[in-house]
C-alpha cells in the first residue's frame, strides 16, 4: 500500500512539476496518470506553499514587486509553465477559430497567437498584482496560494468527467477519460479538506469561513462558465483547455484573497 501511495505521488510530480529524480519512480502508463489525479490537489498545496515562502524570503532582500516576479519566474521553472502554455493555446484556438475543427487545430499548433499572448500578459500582471498586495500580510498570503494552486489542480477533475473529450486521437485523451467518478470525488475531498485546514490554521475563524464560502464560490463559477463555453466552442474539453481552467481558477481565488484584504486587516488590528 505505501509503495503504491508513493509511486503515484512520484507519477502525480512528475506530470505536474519539473521536479528531478522523482521520474524513475513514476508509473508512465496512463492509467497510472488518472489514478494519480486524486493527489493532485496535494500536489498543489505544496507549490503554493513554497512559493509563498519564496515570496516572504526574497522580500528579506528585495522589495515586494521584485519577490513576488522572482517567485513567479522559479514557479514557472518549477511547472514548466505547463499550465500556462494551456491557456494561452485555448485562447488562440477558442478565439481564433470559427468552428469546432478550426479551434482545434489552432489549439494544436504550438505557435502563440494575439489572443494566447494578451492572456499571458493579463494572467501574469494579475498575479503578480494581487501577490504584491497580499504580501503585506503574510498569513493571507500564505492561505490564499495554498488554496489557489489547491483548488486549481482540483478543478480539472469535475470537468473531465462532465464533459467529453473533444479530440479522438490525442495524448492525453486516455489520461482525461481514465479519471474516474471515485478518483475525481477524492480529489475534490483531498481538495476541500487541503483548503479548510490551511485557512482554519492560518486565519480567524471569522475571516477562515468567509474567505473559504467565498472562494470555493468563485471557482464553482469559473469552472460552469469555462465549462460552458467548452461545450460551445468545441464540444468538449482538451488538455489545454483543462490547463487554462488551472489557470484561471488560480487567479480567481487570489483576487478572492485579494478583496477580503481590508477586512482581514482591519479584523487583525481590532
Amino acid at each position: 500500500m505505501l509503495r503504491t501511495f508513493c509511486t503515484l505521488i512520484c507519477t502525480a510530480l512528475t506530470f505536474l512539476t519539473r521536479l528531478p529524480l522523482v521520474a524513475r519512480f513514476a508509473d508512465p502508463s496512463p492509467q497510472a496518470l488518472a489514478r494519480s489525479a486524486s493527489l493532485w490537489p496535494l500536489i498543489g498545496a505544496g507549490i503554493g506553499f513554497a512559493l509563498a515562502q519564496l515570496i516572504l524570503l526574497f522580500a528579506m532582500v528585495w522589495s515586494a514587486w521584485i519577490a513576488v516576479w522572482l517567485a513567479l519566474a522559479v514557479s514557472l521553472l518549477l511547472t514548466g509553465a505547463f499550465h500556462e502554455d494551456g491557456l494561452a493555446d485555448s485562447f488562440d484556438g477558442l478565439w481564433g477559430g470559427f468552428n469546432p475543427a478550426r479551434r482545434l487545430e489552432i489549439m494544436r499548433d504550438s505557435r502563440i497567437g494575439c489572443y494566447g499572448a494578451l492572456a499571458l500578459v493579463v494572467l501574469l500582471g494579475l498575479k503578480a498584482a494581487t501577490l504584491h498586495q497580499l504580501s503585506a500580510a503574510p498569513t493571507l498570503l500564505i492561505a490564499a496560494l495554498v488554496c489557489a494552486h489547491t483548488l486549481a489542480r482540483a478543478s480539472v477533475l469535475p470537468l473531465a468527467r462532465c464533459l467529453p473529450y473533444a479530440r479522438d486521437s490525442a495524448n492525453n485523451k486516455p489520461v482525461a477519460e481514465g479519471i474516474s467518478w471515485r478518483v475525481s470525488c477524492a480529489g475534490l475531498i483531498l481538495a476541500l479538506s487541503c483548503v479548510g485546514l490551511t485557512l482554519s490554521l492560518l486565519l480567524p475563524p471569522r475571516d477562515a469561513i468567509a474567505l473559504g464560502a467565498l472562494v470555493l464560490g468563485c471557482v464553482a463559477l469559473v469552472l460552469w462558465l469555462w465549462g460552458l463555453l467548452l461545450k460551445h466552442k468545441i464540444a468538449g474539453i482538451t488538455g489545454d483547455a483543462l490547463g487554462a481552467a488551472n489557470q484561471l481558477c488560480e487567479v480567481a481565488v487570489l483576487l478572492c484573497a485579494a478583496a477580503t484584504m481590508p477586512i482581514h486587516l482591519s479584523n487583525a488590528h481590532a
